[in-house]
């Protein structure tokens, strides 16, 4: 959980919490559509996008630590 409430507050990241909730808008609407192959696709974007985005962190996160 403390990795996911880095994301949405990390300044440099400031279009995270936005991006989140178009995904996640992109998600229910294809659910609710019936259209299972856009909700995989949406389902899938935004597994990489959280993926990518939290390396970062951790990333950022050791640069830190190695250069303290």
């Amino acid at each position: 959980m403390r990795s996911l409430n880095s994301l949405c507050m990390v300044p440099s990241v400031s279009r995270t919490a936005p991006a989140l909730a178009q995904q996640h808008q992109a998600l229910r609407d294809a659910i609710l559509a019936g259209d299972a192959a856009a909700a995989r696709d949406a389902a899938e974007r935004h597994l990489a996008f959280v993926h990518d985005a939290l390396r970062a962190l951790e990333d950022n996160a050791a640069r830190r630590e190695r250069a303290s």
